[in-house]
């Protein structure tokens, strides 16, 4: 398949998904061009999981499922369950995506909280599942072509697998591929990282 013919039907995709007439403009469709010419065929995700991702971003870039996200957080902290940031994120993160259930999610990831099992269920009921018209849904907003833009580039991201579009766009993990980026930081750039943790110890040293 060639490259326009595949950014076409990327496109089209994006905007039969998401109901927008929206139009990515000559340079965006120029970048895309270049930017799936870096990749073979293999590296492409299949079309349901790249629409999955597609749901998660716009669940996530609208903050679609806000209020059912408050409203667990709260009514878990009215039965005495408090969560940390890194746990927060994950619940948020997790109720974005709509084919993950979250009861089963939570008793393997946080905790067997049974005190907790209706409320969970029931944010899993209300949370969106579905595609919305961005049309329709960002029709007053003054940054309609921006946010939708900004979508679709996430949209692109997830179209290839995180391995090969790190690979593509990193010279370093072509030589050694780290999936932790902690580590791909420490294995890489040790050296730069040593330093910047003695000139931030030194300037607290001089300023207390």
């Amino acid at each position: 398949m060639q490259v326009e013919e595949i950014a076409n039907k990327l496109i089209s995709n994006f905007q039969k998904k998401t109901l927008t007439q929206w139009q990515p403009s000559n340079d965006l469709i120029a970048n895309l061009h270049n930017y799936i010419a870096l990749f073979s065929e293999e590296a492409f995700k299949p079309m349901a999981v790249i629409n999955k991702e597609l749901l998660f971003i716009i669940n996530d870039r609208l903050d679609l499922n806000k209020k059912v996200y408050r409203f667990f957080i709260d009514k878990a902290a009215y039965k005495g369950f408090i969560f940390n940031y890194h746990q927060k994120l994950q619940i948020k993160n997790t109720l974005n995506y709509p084919e993950t259930n979250l009861v089963d999610w939570y008793f393997r990831h946080i905790g067997e909280d049974y005190e907790l099992i209706d409320i969970l269920q029931e944010i899993e009921n209300r949370k969106n599942k579905k595609f919305i018209d961005l049309d329709k849904y960002l029709n007053q907003d003054p940054k309609f072509n921006l946010i939708i833009a900004s979508i679709f580039c996430s949209y692109i991201y997830y179209i290839f697998y995180e391995k090969d579009v790190h690979q593509i766009l990193n010279q370093d993990c072509r030589k050694k591929y780290l999936n932790n980026y902690w580590q791909h930081l420490k294995y890489f750039h040790g050296l730069h990282l040593i330093m910047k943790k003695l000139l931030f110890f030194l300037i607290w040293v001089k300023k207390y």
